[in-house]
C-alpha cells in the first residue's frame, strides 16, 4: 500500500454529513460530492492519504474548486476548547463578546450586540450627507 493516491486507487470520501462515499481516482475528471462541491480528481493524485482536505470556493466561473490542507489545530480546535479550562484572563469581560478572535487573543471583529440603534446618535445631519454624496 502506498502512502500517496495514485491513479486507479480507490479513496474513501468522508463528507460534512458524516457519510462516507468510495471515488476511484481518474486522471482528468471531476469529482462530485453532491451538495458538498466537486474538485479535479488531479488534485488528490500524488497527495498524501492521511491528510484532511477541504474544498474552497472557486475564484470565478471558469476556475475550478481548489483543495485546502486543513491544520490537525484546526481540525481539533472544537475538542481541545471543550477540554480546556475556563478562562482567567482579565481582559475578558463578562458584558463584551467578540465574534472573530485571533490565536494570539487580539481581536479580529467585534459584533454589534450591545449597539444602540438611535437617531440621536446619528453625527451628520441629512444635508451634510447628501453633500458627502
Amino acid at each position: 500500500m502506498h502512502s500517496r493516491v495514485h491513479a486507479g486507487e480507490y479513496v474513501l470520501l468522508r463528507l460534512p454529513s458524516d457519510t462516507l462515499k468510495l471515488v476511484q481516482i481518474v486522471p482528468n475528471t471531476v469529482i462530485s460530492i453532491g451538495k458538498f462541491g466537486s474538485f479535479p480528481c488531479n488534485l488528490l493524485i500524488g497527495r498524501p492519504y492521511y491528510l484532511t482536505y477541504e474544498i474552497t470556493d472557486k475564484q470565478s466561473e471558469t476556475d475550478a474548486s481548489r483543495l485546502r490542507v486543513v491544520p490537525a489545530s484546526e481540525l481539533n480546535a472544537e475538542v481541545l476548547s471543550e477540554d480546556a479550562p475556563p478562562s482567567e484572563n482579565p481582559t475578558e469581560k463578562a458584558d463584551e463578546s467578540f465574534d472573530i478572535v485571533a490565536d494570539d487573543g487580539s481581536v479580529l471583529l467585534k459584533n454589534n450586540r450591545l449597539t444602540v440603534d438611535d437617531a440621536s446618535r446619528q453625527a451628520l445631519s441629512m444635508d451634510e450627507i447628501e453633500e458627502l454624496k
